[in-house]
This record gives structure tokens, sequence and C-alpha cells, in this order.
């Protein structure tokens, strides 16, 4: 973990690592993370006492929220701002995905390769790839995100629909703001909404994006973006 900045400076350091925790095993399963859920963990040493005083102190801060019904506690929007700043990781994508993609880069047609690329962006990632290249968007994977358990009700899948229909205009105005380094939004500075998030990455005229659930796996998208831009560049 990074050293937690001041606008996280009301969370003590058993908090934060709890909460990283919560949130990696929320990314996972997505159910709420119980405090037996957290005691069951090899690596934790505090008591099942003091876990579960310091989730009522993390639900307080507005880090956690309690489900109705449920025994657990789900990340907040404010929970996923905490460990996108502190503890996402610079890790490495898995073997199989690394020959994936290395074969589209030397196997694939220039004109095509940005296409296939987000192809399999989304198939590994089980989210939405998107691309805007030559004032044109592209997206692939809508199937994938409907399928999270985030976006089981009507509602939802008619906004993520409309979103997806708007896509060439929300992608030239993140062109406009784009900068060099991979960039991850979420909430109001999601341009696809408060209930998703999107990582973002510059590959020369090109801008591809992963479209997922806010609980999305941010470390292997981060991962897989860079991976695909060092072979583009």
């Amino acid at each position: 973990m990074q050293p937690i900045p001041e606008e996280f400076a009301d969370l003590s350091l058993r908090q934060a690592q709890i909460l990283e925790l919560i949130v990696r095993i929320y990314t996972e399963e997505a159910c709420p993370v119980s405090s037996k859920k957290l005691a069951e963990i090899d690596e934790i040493s505090w008591s099942s006492a003091t876990i579960r005083h310091e989730l009522l102190e993390l639900e307080e801060l507005e880090y956690l929220v309690k489900p109705h019904t449920s025994a657990g506690r789900i990340p907040s929007e404010k929970a996923y701002r905490f460990f996108i700043k502190c503890c996402v990781q610079n890790v490495q994508i898995i073997e199989d995905e690394r020959k994936a993609f290395q074969g589209v880069a030397n196997k694939t047609k220039s004109d095509d390769r940005a296409l296939q690329f987000i192809k399999a962006i989304a198939d590994f990632s089980d989210s939405v790839a998107v691309l805007n290249m030559e004032n044109r968007s592209y997206s692939t994977g809508l199937g994938n995100l409907l399928s999270q358990p985030e976006f089981n009700n009507q509602e939802e899948v008619v906004r993520i629909t409309k979103l997806v229909d708007e896509l060439d205009g929300i992608m030239d105005s993140v062109r406009e703001s784009m900068s060099d380094s991979i960039e991850i939004k979420i909430g109001d500075e999601n341009p696809f909404g408060n209930h998703c998030g999107v990582v973002f990455v510059k590959a020369g005229d090109r801008i591809f994006g992963v479209l997922g659930p806010l609980r999305m796996s941010y470390e292997d998208n981060v991962a897989r973006l860079n991976f695909i831009r060092g072979l583009l560049n």
C-alpha cells in the first residue's frame, strides 16, 4: 500500500488495510463482505471484535455501505477512490493474455489490429472495451457488462445501452482532455456515469478503454492497456 494521502487522513493504518481487503474480496466475489469472512483470512491477526468495530467505523466514515438484509458490507465510491489512489499496484498480465495480444500484434493487418485488440480486451476483462481512432469510436463486449450483477435490472440496462449509443460523443470529449498517462475515472468524473468504472490509455492517435462495474479489477485492466500501448508504440 502506498502512503495514505491527506484526503484520506481520517483512516487509520488498520482501517486502510481492512478497506483494501474488502475491495479486493468484493472485486472477486461481488458479495457483501462480513467480519467473519475477514477473520478467516490467514494473514489477519486482529480479533473478530476488533474487525467488527473497524467495520462500523468505516461505515460511519462512508467508506462502506451495509445493504439491507445482509450481514456484510460493500465498498462505497469513496472506498474505490481510496483504493485507486493508494492500493493499485503495477502487475503483469498473465501469460495466456500476453501471447494473445502479441499474436494480434504479429499476425493482424495494421488496419484491423486495434479492433482485434479491443475484442481481446473485452474477452479477458469480461467488460466493455472501447476504441477511438480517426474520429470514429467502436465498442465490443456489452453483453459482458450486462451479465454483471450490478446491471441486472431493466433501468440499468437501458441506461448503459444509451451510453454506448452515444459513444462517439463521449469518446470525442475524452480525447479532448486525455493525457499521456493511464487514466482511471469513477463517479462524477466518469463520462459513462457514476455506476461504472473506466480505464483509458492513449496509444499514438488511438484511445483504448475498459468500461466495467465500479468493482472492476483496475490493476488487471491497467496492465492490459499498458501492455497494448507498449506493443503499439
